[in-house]
């Protein structure tokens, strides 16, 4: 099992990278299309889907319960697809989603910014001002998703293993690059424990879904921790029936044990 996450600045490659390097692997990329079909099968609109995807959302996109909807049914597709492992994660943040499970090789692509209108106007027939233009504002975007969601500065160099700039490289020549990092950085000791961590986290989210949405309980900031066979509950509830009913129904995919560490609150808006 072992999965690589790459971001990119536009223009840098990244879905040419990504899709190659799954080819080579004989890995499942995991782009925006497959996370777009996903979260339509799970109930969300291609609207929805498309106020959040790798974007800061707007206002009242901000105050809408859809948005913790969607980074649940985010966190659940990307924690399911690790569990799984042989897989390329491109953007959605995933560096910062895997960024505790071991044997996860997160890589980020740049270039320079002449390199870089150079690509997207070919790709897209675009005049330079114009390719530019949007090179600016998706880079935007991405960044203000990252630093949204994840409270993490998407183009700092620490949160990757490495940082690669594909001026004059074609993809193939950046996928013997990342193939190269792959082998050195990931074992099959730690490919079984993020396997192990992934899936845990995948069962977080299950049950966070389970008490939320199908016995649409009244609980905020709601997080479930797995560790083994216990869940450990984290946040807020109307009433201690509510405490008693999500401790009563949190045992669920394995689990047995259930401490809840939910305290009675209410969310403020």
């Amino acid at each position: 099992m072992a999965i690589v996450t790459i971001a990119r600045e536009r223009g840098a490659m990244g879905q040419l990278v990504a899709a190659e390097l799954a080819h080579q692997l004989g890995y499942r990329l995991i782009d925006r299309q497959v996370v777009e079909e996903a979260l339509e099968a799970d109930g969300f609109t291609e609207k929805n889907v498309s106020a959040y995807d790798e974007k800061k959302p707007g206002f009242f996109a901000q105050v809408s319960n859809m948005m913790e909807e969607y980074i649940r049914g985010l966190k659940t597709l990307v924690y399911r697809e690790a569990a799984k492992g042989d897989c390329v994660f491109l953007g959605r943040g995933t560096q910062f989603l895997l960024q505790n499970v071991p044997g996860v090789v997160r890589i980020r692509l740049v270039a320079p910014l002449a390199t870089r209108i150079a690509r997207v106007s070919k790709l897209l027939d675009l005049d330079e001002r114009a390719a530019e233009q949007q090179i600016h504002h998706i880079d935007r975007d991405r960044s203000q998703f990252n630093e949204h969601f994840f409270d993490s500065k998407w183009d700092a160099a620490i949160n990757y293993n490495a940082v690669l700039n594909t001026q004059g490289l074609v993809p193939e020549q950046v996928v013997r690059i990342i193939r190269s990092i792959l082998a050195e950085a990931s074992s099959p000791e730690l490919e079984a424990a993020g396997k192990i961590m992934a899936h845990n986290l995948a069962t977080g989210q299950l049950i966070c879904r389970h008490l939320l949405h199908d016995l649409q309980l009244p609980l905020y900031f709601l997080e479930a921790e797995v560790k083994d066979d216990t869940v450990i509950l984290h946040g807020l509830a109307h009433s201690m029936a509510d405490i008693d009913k999500a401790r009563e129904n949190a045992a669920i995919e394995g689990v047995r044990n259930v401490i809840s560490n939910l305290t009675i609150g209410r969310m403020m808006r």
